[in-house]
């Protein structure tokens, strides 16, 4: 009897919890949380501060990274927010100390999004990581950018997106992102800011950061 009530334990736990590793299938300990021990501390230790043309960010949008991410916001695996808040910790507090930023800003997403997807993923990593931050509102909800090919679709697309409520006059401003795929998203929310004052800095921050940006960078000539 006691056999067959542990299998109907662990046959429910499966059903709602990953039992092993994300990377190396070790089956998971108690408290451990998508990752094995050894797995999560080697991707904590590669969770670097990384810099591109005006990018701040810990790791390139690639596999496993951008299977993970679309986990976590399409298939409602929301402990990889947790996971990811945990990993680039570091990195985050790095940049605000550097530039002694004063005010981070999630990118928003349209009310429509919200309520599809139950959450704001920029909003959740901040969470996790106790970080205080104001919102900005978003009033188009736009198809995914990289559906796009040509940068002026993209722009006419995101066109006043975005509403800043606040005057952010010589503050230090980061704007963070899980991913910047082409820097419009992030172009558009400066815009709605320095329509209500001019910060002293902004500052781009990502968890990831696509390839895609340095390419059309570089066909721009930056």
């Amino acid at each position: 009897m006691r056999k067959r009530f542990l299998f109907l334990k662990r046959s429910i736990r499966n059903l709602f919890f990953v039992d092993s590793c994300c990377l190396c299938e070790k089956s998971l300990s108690m408290g451990e949380l998508l990752f094995c021990e050894s797995c999560f501390r080697t991707w904590k230790e590669k969770s670097l501060l990384r810099y591109y043309e005006g990018y701040y960010y810990v790791h390139l949008y690639q596999e496993p990274i951008r299977s993970w991410i679309h986990e976590y916001k399409f298939r409602g695996r929301r402990d990889f927010g947790n996971v990811f808040a945990k990993w680039m910790k570091k990195a985050f507090w790095e940049c605000c100390r550097q530039h002694e930023i004063e005010v981070v800003i999630p990118v928003p997403i349209h009310e429509e999004r919200r309520l599809e997807r139950g959450f704001n993923q920029t909003e959740e990593m901040l969470d996790y990581l106790g970080v205080s931050y104001f919102r900005m509102e978003r009033r188009k909800n736009t198809e995914a950018l990289y559906r796009y090919s040509g940068r002026e679709d993209r722009q006419e697309k995101m066109e006043g997106a975005f509403t800043c409520p606040f005057s952010l006059e010589g503050k230090n401003v980061l704007l963070f992102d899980d991913i910047v795929t082409t820097g419009t998203t992030m172009s558009e929310m400066k815009k709605a800011i320095w329509k209500k004052g001019k910060p002293n800095k902004i500052v781009i921050f990502a968890f990831s950061l696509s390839e895609r940006v340095k390419i059309e960078q570089k066909s721009r000539g930056k």
